[in-house]
Formats: C-alpha cells, structure tokens, sequence
C-alpha cells in the first residue's frame, strides 16, 4: 500500500479526532499542536491517552499490522498487545507523513563523557538510528553541530534540514545500546 493510499485508510467512528481518514487525523493534530502552543498535551491531545491507537486500528483493519485485539476490539490481550509491531506501523505513518510533504528528520543521539580519555571533555556520542556508527567529540559546545555534520555524511539530507536530540547518559547506557546494536545485527 502506497503512502497515498494510508493516507486516506478510514477511522472508526467515534474516535476523539472527529476525523475520517489517517489524514484529517494527521490535519487535526496538528490544528491542535498549533492551537495549543504551549498547552499542547502530546499524552492527551485530543482528551485520551494512547490516542495512537485511533491510527493504529486502521492500520490492521486493512492487514498492514498484526491484530492485537480480541474480538470486541479492545487492545486488552497482554499477549497480541507485547507481539503487536508498533515499530512497524509507525514507520509506515512516517511514511504518509512524509507523503503530505518533506519533513526534515530527527535524530536522537546518546552522549556520554569518555573515561579514561586524553582529552578531559571528550564525549561518545551514539546516532540512535546509526547504532553501529560513534562519534568522538572533544567540544562539548559543539556536539550538536558535528553529530549533524556526520548524519547529513551518512543520510545525504541537507545539514541544516537537520534536528538533533542530544539525551545525556552514563557510558553504561552507551555500552548497553552498542550490545542491544549488535544483537540486532546478528
């Protein structure tokens, strides 16, 4: 199925958006990231919590993922619900967005000082979605910068069209992603 195609997947009736389709769900979130500013509840914004599962729904009902819920259509199974690949449907949202126009990526990197280094202030810094690439960055100030400068070498994405996330953690974090990174490959 086409990111087209997703776009225009209905939605139950009755869901807290008021919305149809994935797309006048999409047009309604965003009405109320803008209209809520600050105030803009990202756990509850249209009332609810897990208000994800309004897309995620559609997203099964026309076979794209794995069914989690039992046959009332509650997500109550703890069973379908840990097997469920949410990964999986929200990179194909991802793709629909992307559909409605180019957006600019994110990425999440992991940073942690290095022990033991001949530079006092070198940090690691781990692309989450570049789990097999590290980064040694002897400027603190700058580790946003060069983490972008190397993830627009690997993307080919313009540098400025880049958003990085920096999340500090201890170097048992960034030693604890480098094993999940590897089991992942094997």
């Amino acid at each position: 199925m086409t990111p087209a195609e997703i776009l225009e997947l209905p939605l139950e009736a009755g869901n807290d958006s008021g919305a149809d389709t994935i797309r006048g769900y999409l047009v309604a979130l965003l009405g109320r990231v803008w209209f809520g500013k600050e105030g803009f509840s990202g756990k509850y914004p249209f009332g609810n919590s897990s208000w994800e599962w309004d897309i995620y729904r559609a997203l099964v009902r026309a076979g794209l993922a794995e069914n989690p819920f039992d046959d009332d259509g509650h997500y109550v199974d703890p069973v379908r619900v840990r097997e469920f690949d949410q990964a999986a449907c929200d990179r194909l949202i991802a793709s629909a967005i992307r559909e409605l126009g180019p957006v600019p990526p994110v990425y999440d990197v992991l940073v942690a000082p290095i022990i033991d280094h001949p530079h006092p202030d070198c940090w690691d810094a781990r692309v989450t979605d570049f789990p097999d690439r590290a980064i040694g960055i002897t400027d603190r100030q700058f580790l946003a910068g060069v983490a972008a400068h190397y993830i627009a070498t690997w993307t080919g994405f313009p540098e400025n069209s880049i958003t990085v996330r920096l999340h500090e953690v201890g170097p048992e974090t960034i030693a604890r992603f480098d094993e999940q990174a590897k089991a992942a490959d094997d």
